[in-house]
């Protein structure tokens, strides 16, 4: 790994890792497992004028691992992630299903240049997240913990705001968000 690649690496997971969350430490977790595993791996096949295989397995296993927590969040960010991962696997398959001889630093470069969108993304997302709570805090006075319409509780968002209006609307008809302070079932969601 380059030293820049690698600052970046451990500067962006480590944000994550105090700012983001439990989605954040698990991804942080699972980029620097991928990025160190991905160094032997890469030694055992060390022409890259050929698929990767070993590099290919590693990037299906963080592919999997992004879109396990992807599909437990309620942020957009670890869906965007796996989004541009998705790209690297991508270069993987291509070099399967058209063997071409590549030249070494084109697939090298192809198959890692996804990886700093993937970090980009991660650290700005954790920020707009971290903002949107702020922001809903200074709102509301509360945290950010709510019950959606069915009584579950959720972490990360100010359900009880967010579903309030349409809960209203939709017990009396009305258009989203067009429920009057007069009505009697608004005050009672309250």
């Amino acid at each position: 790994m380059s030293q820049l690649f690698t600052i970046l690496l451990f500067a962006s997971c480590g944000y994550a890792c105090i700012a983001g969350g439990k989605d954040g430490r698990w991804i942080s977790l699972f980029i620097i497992a991928a990025a160190l595993l991905s160094i032997p791996a890469s030694q055992l096949e060390r022409a890259w004028s050929h698929t990767q295989l070993p590099v290919l397995g590693v990037d299906l296993l963080l592919l999997g691992a992004l879109i396990f927590v992807a599909l437990r969040s309620r942020s957009f960010w670890p869906l965007w992630m796996t989004g541009f991962h998705l790209g690297s696997i991508a270069t993987h398959l291509a070099t399967i299903a058209a063997p071409v001889q590549l030249k070494p630093m084109l697939y090298f470069a192809m198959q890692s240049f996804w990886s700093l969108p993937m970090l980009l993304v991660m650290v700005a997302g954790v920020m707009i997240d971290r903002r949107a709570a702020r922001i809903a805090r200074a709102t509301t006075g509360r945290t950010m913990t709510g019950r959606t319409m069915t009584g579950r509780v959720v972490e990360g968002s100010d359900a009880d705001e967010c579903f309030r209006p349409a809960a209203a609307a939709l017990q009396y008809g009305q258009p989203h968000g067009l429920a009057r302070d007069d009505d009697p079932g608004r005050n009672a969601l309250r």
